[in-house]
C-alpha cells in the first residue's frame, strides 16, 4: 500500500524496475530492446483478436531509436480520439519522427494508411521519463497530432465518469502477445476488471496483468468508452485515468461543442439521465457522445452538469445557469435573407440589397445595426471591393471561430467574406481552381472540423471546397464528390437543385439534393474522404407502399429533429410539405401539411425549412401560397400539430406578404426567430414572445437602405 501511495503522489519516472512497456517492432528492421518482460500477455486463455469496432479505433506508433544499428523502432499501441489525433503513452517517447499506422480488417496493422506526427502534446511537467504532471498526478499519456485524416476507421469515445472498483471491461494492445516477438502488431483483447476504488490521483489498476511490451498506450474500454491508457505494469496493469485529464485532452484536440449555442440564465425542464461535477466542455462532450441526450443544463459556479434525455418543452428562468440543445445546429443555412448566431453572442441577418451588395443586420447587446459587407477589405491576392452578389447567400461560424458569409456572383464565382481581425473577402473559385457554380452554395463545418462549401456545377456534379491544411486563411482545394463514392462504381446522380448540407445525429456528413427525376438523393460520409450516396426519397416511398409517390420541386432541406431523428424536408408537386425521416428500419415519409390539417391557402409556395426551437420543439416553417409564414410544430407525444399562421398574431397585421422563403433560427440571446424579405426587399422578423409571435421591421430598426 505504501508503494502504491507513493506512485500516486510523487513524480513518476519510467525505470526498468517499473517495467515500462516499450519494445522494438520486430518487423525486420531490428529486433529492438525490451525494457521488461511481463509474466502474462494479452493472450491468456480468453484472449482473442480484437473485434472490428476496436480495430477501427486502434493505431500503432513507431518511433525510430536514434543511432540504432540496425535501425530499430520503439513500438506502442494508440487510440484514435479525433480525426487528426491519436493518444498513446507519454513514456513511448513519440516525436515528429514517429509514424502512425492503422488497422482495417486486422488482425495486424497495415503499412497503409499511414500518417506522420506533426506535434506531441503532454500535460505540463510530463516527459518520456517523468510521468506525473506538475500537480503530481499520473499523466502518462501523449496526444499526437497527425498530418492527415485517415479515410478508414472510426473515433473512440472518451470516458467522462469513473465507475469505481468492480466493473469488467476490456484491455486492448498490439504488443508482444504471449511474449512472442512475432505477435507484435497484432491487436489482441482480453476481459479484465477494475480493482481501484478511486482514480483522483491519476491511475487505476486492473484485476490481472495480462499485458506485454508494446501494449503501452493501449486503451481500457468500459461500456465502449476509453477509461484509461496503459502506463506500466507491476503485479497489476496500471492505467492513466482518462476522466481525470479529460478537460485538458478536449482542449488539446480542439474540441468544440457541436450543438446549439448555449443560452445563459435559463434552464431546460425534463428528465435528467445523469448528473456530474465537471467543466462545461466535459458536460458538452458527454451530451454530444450520447444520442439520447437532448440537452444539458450547467451551473458554472458549482460545476453541476445535468444530461437530459427528454424535454418538457418548458424553459425556466435560472440565473447563473446555462443550457445547450444537442440537436438543430448542424444544418447549413442558405437564403435571402439568411440568419445565424455569430460567435461573440451576436445575431446576424445577411441579405442581398437592391444594388447587389451584401448587407448584414446585426444585434449585439444593444439595438440592430446595419453594415455593408461588400466594402470588406480584399484578402491577399484579391483586389478592390467584393464582387456584386447574385442569388441566395449562406452564412456560418467556421471551425476557427470566424464568422463567414459565402455567395455567388453573376459569373459563377464563389465569394467568401470572413470576419477575422476585420471583414475580408476572397474569391474561393479562383483560390481552389474550381468550376463555375450553378445554384446557391451551402457552407457548414464537417464532423472532422473541416470548413466546407458545397455546390453543384454546370453539369450537376457536386463540388466541395475545403481549406488546404488546417487554416481556412491559407489555400483552398476543390473535390468532385459525385465522382468519389466509396461503395459503388457508378458516379452519384447529378443534382438539379441547390444543395443542403448538415451533420446527421450519427456523426455522418450529409448533402441532400433533388435530381433531374425530382427524387431526393443523399451523399454521405463518415470521414469526409470516402463518400457514398443513397436514395432516401425512393426508399421512403417504397416503404410507404404508395402507388403515387409525390415528386419533389425546389430545394430540399436536411436537418436533425429535437429527438435526434435525421430528416429531409421538401415541397411536393402538390404544394404539400413532405418529410423523409430515418428510422431503425430505413427511410419513411410523411405529409407534414396533411397531418397539420393545412387548408388550401396554407399549402407551400416555397422551400420549407426546419429547426429546433429554444424550447426544444422541432418546427417546420415555410411560405404559403397566400404569402403568409406558416409553422408546424412537432409534439413528441402527439406528433405534428395543427399548422399556425405566424403572420396573423396580434400586432402583425402590418407585416406584409413574404416575397421569399423564411429562414428560422435561434438567436444568440435564445429567442426563436423567423426572418424573411417582403416585396420591397425589407427584412422582416418574427420572434416568439411567450406563447405568441411578434413582428419587427429589421430594415427600419437597423437604419438600413434596402
Amino acid at each position: 500500500m505504501k508503494h502504491r501511495y507513493l506512485m500516486m503522489t510523487a513524480p513518476l519516472t519510467c525505470l526498468p524496475l517499473l517495467a515500462c512497456l516499450v519494445d522494438g517492432d520486430g518487423s525486420g528492421t531490428g529486433g529492438g530492446a525490451s525494457v521488461a518482460t511481463a509474466s502474462q500477455a494479452i493472450n491468456g486463455p480468453t484472449a482473442h483478436d480484437a473485434e472490428q469496432w476496436k480495430l477501427d479505433r486502434a493505431a500503432v506508433v513507431r518511433t525510430p531509436i536514434p543511432g540504432s544499428n540496425p535501425p530499430t523502432n520503439d513500438f506502442c499501441t494508440a487510440t484514435r480520439i479525433a480525426p487528426r489525433y491519436v493518444m498513446t503513452a507519454a513514456h513511448c517517447g513519440a516525436n515528429t519522427t514517429t509514424q502512425v499506422n492503422f488497422f482495417t480488417t486486422g488482425p495486424r496493422f497495415d503499412n497503409s494508411p499511414q500518417a506522420n506526427v506533426l506535434s506531441v502534446k503532454m500535460r505540463p511537467g510530463v516527459s518520456k521519463d517523468t510521468l506525473a504532471d506538475s500537480s503530481g498526478t499520473l499523466a502518462d499519456f501523449a496526444i499526437l497530432q497527425i498530418d492527415r485524416t485517415i479515410p478508414t476507421g472510426d473515433i473512440a469515445t472518451l470516458a467522462w465518469t469513473y465507475p469505481g472498483s468492480g466493473p469488467w471491461g476490456t484491455k486492448v494492445g498490439a504488443g508482444r502477445g504471449n511474449d512472442n516477438v512475432a505477435n507484435i502488431g497484432r491487436l489482441l483483447t482480453i476481459d479484465d476488471w477494475i480493482r481501484t476504488d478511486d482514480d483522483t490521483s491519476g491511475p487505476f489498476r486492473t484485476g490481472r496483468n495480462f499485458v506485454n511490451p508494446g501494449d503501452s498506450g493501449g486503451p481500457f474500454y468500459l461500456d465502449g468508452r476509453v477509461l484509461g491508457v496503459l502506463s506500466t505494469e507491476d503485479i497489476y496493469a496500471r492505467y492513466t485515468s482518462v476522466r481525470i485529464h479529460l478537460p485538458w485532452i478536449l482542449g488539446a484536440i480542439g474540441y468544440q461543442w457541436g450543438g446549439q449555442r448555449p443560452v445563459a440564465d435559463k434552464a431546460q425542464q425534463g428528465h435528467i439521465k445523469e448528473a456530474m461535477l465537471a467543466p462545461e466542455s466535459v458536460c458538452q462532450y458527454a451530451c454530444e457522445q450520447q444520442t439520447a441526450c437532448l440537452a444539458y443544463n450547467y451551473a458554472p459556479v458549482t460545476g453541476i452538469c445535468s444530461i437530459l434525455d427528454s424535454l418538457s418543452g418548458a424553459v425556466s428562468s435560472a440565473p447563473g445557469y446555462r443550457y445547450g440543445l444537442h440537436y438543430g445546429k448542424g444544418s447549413s443555412r442558405t437564403g435571402d435573407p439568411v440568419a445565424y448566431a455569430r460567435s461573440g453572442g451576436i445575431s446576424a441577418v445577411v441579405h442581398r440589397s437592391t444594388d447587389a451588395h451584401v448587407h448584414e443586420l446585426s444585434l449585439g447587446t444593444g439595438s440592430w445595426a446595419a453594415g455593408d459587407l461588400s466594402q470588406a477589405q480584399p484578402f491577399a491576392g484579391n483586389v478592390g471591393s467584393a464582387p456584386l452578389a447574385f442569388g441566395r447567400s449562406t452564412a456560418y461560424v467556421r471551425s476557427d471561430g470566424s464568422n463567414a458569409v459565402v455567395y455567388r456572383t453573376t459569373s459563377g464565382n464563389l465569394i467568401e467574406v470572413a470576419l477575422t481581425s476585420n471583414w475580408f473577402w476572397r474569391n474561393l473559385t479562383s483560390a481552389a481552381s474550381a468550376p463555375a457554380i450553378a445554384g446557391d452554395p451551402a457552407a457548414y463545418v464537417r464532423n472532422d472540423g473541416v470548413n466546407a462549401v458545397v455546390f453543384r456545377d454546370g453539369v450537376g456534379s457536386i463540388r466541395e471546397l475545403t481549406p488546404v491544411g488546417d487554416s481556412p486563411s491559407g489555400g483552398w482545394k476543390q473535390t468532385n464528390l459525385s465522382a468519389v463514392p466509396a461503395q459503388i462504381t457508378s458516379p452519384a446522380p447529378v443534382a438539379a437543385s441547390s444543395l443542403s448540407a448538415y451533420l446527421r445525429s450519427d456523426h455522418y456528413n450529409s448533402i441532400v439534393y433533388r435530381g433531374p427525376d425530382n427524387h431526393i438523393y443523399e451523399l454521405y460520409s463518415r470521414n469526409g474522404v470516402n463518400w457514398d450516396f443513397g436514395f432516401p426519397w425512393a426508399n421512403a416511398w417504397a416503404a410507404n407502399g404508395s402507388s403515387n409517390p409525390v415528386a419533389a420541386v425546389g430545394n430540399p432541406f436536411g436537418y436533425v429533429r429535437h429527438d435526434g431523428t435525421n430528416a429531409i424536408l421538401y415541397r411536393g408537386s402538390d404544394n404539400h410539405v413532405y418529410e423523409l425521416w430515418s428510422s431503425s428500419t430505413g427511410w419513411q415519409v410523411g405529409d407534414v401539411t396533411g397531418l397539420a390539417h393545412a387548408a388550401s391557402w396554407q399549402l407551400a409556395a416555397g422551400d420549407p425549412s426546419g429547426y429546433v426551437r429554444a424550447d426544444g420543439t422541432t418546427a417546420v416553417v415555410y411560405r404559403s401560397v397566400s404569402g403568409d409564414i406558416m409553422e408546424v410544430p412537432l409534439n413528441s407525444t402527439t406528433g405534428w400539430q395543427t399548422v399556425g399562421d405566424l403572420s396573423s398574431w396580434g400586432g402583425n397585421a402590418w407585416l406584409g406578404l413574404a416575397a421569399g422563403d423564411p429562414v428560422p433560427y435561434v438567436r444568440a440571446d435564445g429567442t426563436n426567430s423567423v426572418v424573411f424579405r417582403d416585396a420591397s426587399n425589407r427584412v422582416r422578423e418574427l420572434t416568439m414572445t411567450g406563447p405568441g409571435w411578434q413582428a419587427w421591421d429589421l430594415t427600419f430598426a437597423s437604419g438600413e437602405t434596402p
